[in-house]
């Protein structure tokens, strides 16, 4: 009887002049010396016999834990095609009954290696970023022909999948910045997984965040529909509404430095920058009239003005997707309006 193994065999560690000296433990290459027949796909147990009539000991009890190991990584090797032949299995009797691991052990242990090979095998089928009906019946052939439970499979195989998909979200969403084309791709790779995946409330935040700030920075933004009873110019377009403080240079006490002034609704065009005050009257300021758009943080900007005083909106965080880019579309919308 004798079946392949994908495993090296270890080599025998010379024992050098210092070891002897200082009486160093040679049985770790008895162990190796059997494990390398073992590994070789025929348990030949006259061979196995004559080491352990060497060895000063029991190599079964000595090793056990590795024996365990070894088994659950020739399982792995034998399963890992998709089948486990009648040959296969005698070798699997044979191995435990040389080795003296009980029946429970041996059950436990065949489980986990022909689990590994079953995920595995999962993770093979998915290469191709799809899961077709004939590959569900493969796997579940295969967890059959393992004797694996069906169910508990079956919900293995929805983890890995959903690992799997998680782990294309997470390095989709890594750079900061996703292309609706990438996300549509990621959605499309989701599907064919067979994943409803699923994002909470901050996750979906995160994920429009990352679109509009690709968006922003391509210049590709999508225009918006005003809340409230405002009127823009003929064609003009808006890309941003939300509420801001308007600040100002101001002396105080003999000291300069921004205030607020007022708080009031900001909106952004492609032509200018709107604000709408409670206290302080209306603003509207031309891009084209700007020196340049400087951001200070994620929510507030500085409209520089060649002439005049160069107010800073700060915007009020409502909505993370959006306000968090505020400085960046202000500064966008500026830059476009400089090109064109």
């Amino acid at each position: 009887m004798g079946i392949k193994l994908p495993i090296e065999a270890e080599k025998i560690i010379a024992r050098s002049l210092s070891d002897r000296f200082w009486g160093a433990d040679p049985k770790h290459n008895f162990y190796v010396r059997a494990k390398n027949v073992v590994i070789s796909g025929d348990l030949n147990r006259s061979i196995l016999a004559q080491i352990q009539n060497e060895y000063e000991g029991d190599l079964g009890k000595d090793f056990s834990h590795q024996w365990e190991e070894l088994l659950e990584e020739i399982v792995y090797c034998i399963a890992i095609d998709g089948r486990i032949d009648a040959d296969e299995k005698i070798y699997f009797k044979e191995y435990i009954s040389i080795f003296g691991i009980s029946i429970p052990d041996a059950q436990m242990i065949y489980r986990k290696g022909a689990r590994r090979a079953y995920m595995d095998i999962v993770i093979r089928l998915c290469r191709d970023d799809e899961l077709s009906d004939k590959d569900l019946e493969l796997l579940g052939s295969i967890a059959k022909h393992f004797g694996l439970n069906e169910h508990e499979e079956d919900a293995a195989l929805q983890d890995q999948l959903k690992r799997m998909v998680q782990a294309s979200f997470d390095d989709l969403a890594r750079g900061g910045m996703v292309s609706d084309t990438a996300w549509e791709e990621f959605t499309e790779h989701a599907a064919a997984l067979r994943v409803d995946f699923q994002l909470d409330e901050r996750g979906k935040e995160a994920v429009e965040r990352a679109r509009n700030r690709w968006r922003v920075r391509y210049g590709q933004m999508q225009t918006i529909e005003l809340h409230g009873d405002y009127r823009l110019k003929s064609k003009e377009k808006a890309y941003y509404q939300g509420v801001a403080s308007w600040l100002e240079l101001r002396s105080n006490a003999g000291v300069v430095e921004y205030m607020n002034i007022g708080t009031g609704t900001i909106i952004m065009t492609d032509q200018r920058v709107l604000f709408i005050g409670q206290i302080v009257s209306n603003k509207s300021i031309g891009w084209n009239k700007l020196l340049t758009v400087k951001s200070h943080g994620p929510d507030a900007f500085e409209l520089e003005k060649e002439t005049g005083k160069s107010p800073i909106i700060d915007v009020q965080r409502t909505r993370a997707s959006l306000e968090a880019l505020a400085s960046q579309i202000a500064y966008r919308l500026w830059k476009d309006s400089v090109i064109t």
